[in-house]
């Protein structure tokens, strides 16, 4: 496994980045890199602007018209009001780096200047939204929904939504259910009540029953959950943050597109173009209860972001990958400001019937002062610490809506069985430790095992600043036991060499832009049957716990028989089938089986990656 790029690799490779000589895989390393490392994103921020300077000014020196800018920034922030009740004034967060992406999309319509790649003008948005993220201390918007397609008797529904946000992990979400049902007393009103503060949280929600079998299956019933004890940030996962800041939906600019600058609900907004896959975390914020309606990986979404704070204005999903797609969700914002406090009572919590304790007991002076604790926080500020039931040790750190958790557990044993797709990395100095990307349950994760000792960070910092994190530690990872042994079958971990030991082994050489192999298995019974599986994944999110996997082995005579809806596809001249329900495309080739499962790519990307084995 190669370790992270340092600044002074990165630094060397940035001019040919932003010329575009890179090979693809260089470029995508250098690009992490850059996107995480402020020096670095200076840098290139700085060449980059020396390029287009040059191009758009044929003769003569190039001013330097910063300042310029900022007091024209500054100047405007003092001319404006603020914000009463609508979307038209201003907001106090980001506002610097939304200029700096304001004047990049402004600049590319000059004469005399090359256009700048999309991926650059992309990268620039994830970089402001991440800014955005820790500058934010509190936030309150109202926004309008309109959903299609629910069911068959109710074609549309309509919403009321308010979410409220006071750094770091107090959130309030509410919503309302305006729709004109059929017949209200037999069907659902889907409000929905969420609560999080540092000691609990509370739901409140309908009883929920399958949408085929309403409304004969809804007994009139509302059901309320609280969790008591709660470990910091346990749960951020679902909370609603990216509909604050879409921090986690544009984490990474493979991902999504760039489209312009464009007029929404009387701001000036960037309009952003990105399959479902990746707006997990947008969708996902307005639907934590109740029943919604379910998307497609491969629907579009379009979401307007405020230029000025990067806040969402509004987002439409559509179905299927065309921008003239039938809308079937649409979000907008009716309102949004920074209030100075809330009245009492928003985050409070109440206390349900139906309890659950996270098992977190809070240090009354929330001490700090450990021997375990990361040197390296990319100045995220100490936040809550404390013990959990099990004897273990969390620590956590916040600013504005980023964070980061750091559970420590005594441990003699290694774990009894393997993340499978946790990608073994090379830290700088703390020897290994096991990398998975955010899900849709959990944020960013590495797990290091050192003598005695199990650390577990959980953040949404990006991938190459968390593993920084790792590195900082006073720990040194120690590689899992290559292989394991459990109900008559061996589990071994492979690496590049054990990969090309195995005959019958192929692998890709097409992957979808951002993917790479994480991880791979080799499982053998007690018979010598064997089975590979090779995992493929993204640095920053796979939405979907998987990504792309294959299945290799000699063993598997024949496909085997099926009740599913499987249709027929070809690989290469040979017979297969596709399984929607599994994402996945089957085939027989020379006496070996080999599978692709890629259950948010779809049919037509798993089939190039089959094609591509050899």
């Amino acid at each position: 496994m190669k370790p992270e790029l340092d600044c002074r690799a990165a630094s060397e490779d940035i001019s040919s980045l932003l010329d575009g000589e890179l090979d693809r895989a260089r470029a995508l390393a250098v690009r992490t890199h850059v996107e995480a490392c402020p020096k670095c994103a200076e840098q290139s921020r700085t060449l980059d602007e020396a390029r287009r300077a040059v191009r758009t000014q044929p003769v003569g020196e190039v001013p330097d018209v910063t300042a310029a800018v900022m007091r024209k920034v500054q100047g405007q922030r003092r001319q404006r009001g603020p914000l009463h009740g609508g979307v038209g004034g201003l907001l106090r967060v980001a506002g610097v780096a939304a200029a700096v992406a304001a004047l990049l999309l402004a600049s590319s319509s000059l004469i005399g200047t090359r256009r700048p790649p999309a991926s650059a003008r992309a990268s620039e948005v994830t970089s402001g939204v991440r800014n955005a993220a820790r500058m934010l201390d509190s936030y309150r918007a109202r926004y309008e929904i309109v959903e299609r397609g629910w069911h068959d008797a109710v074609p549309v529904r309509r919403f009321d939504a308010e979410v409220s946000f006071s750094a770091p992990e107090s959130f309030r979400l509410t919503i309302r259910d305006n729709t004109s049902y059929p017949d209200p007393s037999r069907w659902p009103s889907n409000d929905v009540d969420l609560i999080v503060n540092a000691r609990r949280s509370w739901i409140r929600e309908p009883q929920v029953c399958p949408e085929a079998s309403l409304p004969a299956c809804w007994t009139g019933a509302t059901e309320e959950r609280t969790v008591v004890a709660r470990r910091p940030f346990d749960g951020a996962a679902g909370l609603p943050s990216d509909l604050i800041v879409p921090l986690e939906t544009l984490s990474t600019s493979d991902l999504f597109e760039l489209l312009g600058r464009e007029q929404m609900l009387g701001r000036s907004a960037l309009h952003v173009a990105l399959p479902h896959r990746q707006a997990v975390p947008l969708i996902s914020a307005l639907q934590q209860g109740g029943s919604w309606r379910e998307f497609s990986p491969f629907d579009r979404v379009d979401l307007w972001l405020d230029s000025e704070t990067l806040f969402p204005l509004r987002f439409d999903v559509r179905r299927g990958r065309s921008a003239a797609g039938q809308v079937l969700m649409s979000a907008r914002a009716t309102s949004f400001s920074q209030p100075q406090d809330f009245a009492p009572g928003t985050f409070r919590a109440p206390i349900a019937a139906l309890q659950r304790s996270g098992g977190f007991e809070q240090d009354a002076k929330g001490s700090f002062d450990d021997a375990r604790s990361p040197e390296f926080t990319a100045g995220l500020r100490p936040y809550r610490a404390g013990s959990t039931s099990a004897g273990g040790r969390i620590l956590s750190y916040a600013r504005g809506l980023t964070w980061l958790t750091m559970a420590v557990e005594r441990s003699s044993q290694p774990p009894r069985g393997y993340p499978s797709t946790a990608e073994q990395v090379t830290l700088d100095g703390s020897g290994v430790a096991y990398y998975e990307p955010a899900s849709a349950d959990s944020r960013r994760r590495v797990d290091l095992y050192a003598s005695r000792t199990h650390a577990s960070l959980e953040s949404n910092l990006p991938r190459a600043v968390l593993l920084r994190v790792a590195s900082s530690l006073d720990l040194v990872g120690r590689p899992l036991p290559a292989g394991i042994e459990r109900s008559g079958l061996r589990v071994t971990r492979l690496g590049a060499t054990g990969l090309r030991g195995l005959a019958f082994a192929e692998s890709p050489s097409h992957l979808p832009p951002g993917y790479r192999t994480t991880s791979s298995f080799l499982v053998e019974n007690r018979r010598g049957h064997r089975t590979l599986s090779v995992y493929y994944r993204r640095a920053q999110a796979e939405y979907d716990g998987l990504g792309i996997r294959t299945t290799q082995s000699p063993s598997v005579r024949f496909l085997p028989p099926s009740f599913e809806d499987l249709q027929p596809v070809s690989v290469d001249g040979r017979a297969g089938r596709w399984s929607p329900e599994r994402g996945e495309v089957e085939w027989m080739d020379r006496g070996v089986y080999r599978s692709v499962r890629a259950p948010s790519l779809g049919l037509r990307a798993a089939v190039q990656v089959a094609r591509s084995l050899e």
